[in-house]
């Protein structure tokens, strides 16, 4: 976890509100103290990375604006070496999930899982 103050800092981007608000209380649960920073396109997400260097965990909506395919995941194995990035995402083939890994991704999370499965992923 991060250095300052034993708080997990997590910077989730999603395009749609509700996704946030309902997956917030299940990264609560992976640990005592969580930070959530939240975006809702690509460039947000960017800025808030770039203003918090110490983060545990990315998650990213595969097809949200600025995405474009991938590259979202390459800009942050970048700005954020060994930074777990984790994709979540409504639409889940095999294609799409071994492009994310071969991007870089840790993970891949499909939305369509129960709570208490994404919190063990």
């Amino acid at each position: 976890m991060g250095a300052t103050e034993n708080i997990m800092r997590v910077l989730f981007a999603d395009d749609h509100t509700l996704v946030r608000e309902g997956i917030l209380p299940f990264l609560k649960e992976l640990a005592p103290k969580v930070e959530v920073l939240e975006a809702e396109d690509l460039s947000g997400a960017v800025s808030k990375g770039s203003s918090c260097r110490d983060l545990d965990l990315i998650l990213l909506d595969l097809r949200m604006p600025g995405m474009n395919g991938l590259s979202g995941i390459s800009v942050f194995t970048k700005s954020h070496p060994g930074v777990p990035v984790v994709i979540l995402s409504g639409h889940y083939n095999r294609k799409d999930v071994n492009a994310a890994i071969d991007a870089g991704a840790s993970g891949y999370i499909s939305k369509n899982i129960g709570g208490v499965a994404m919190i063990n992923a």
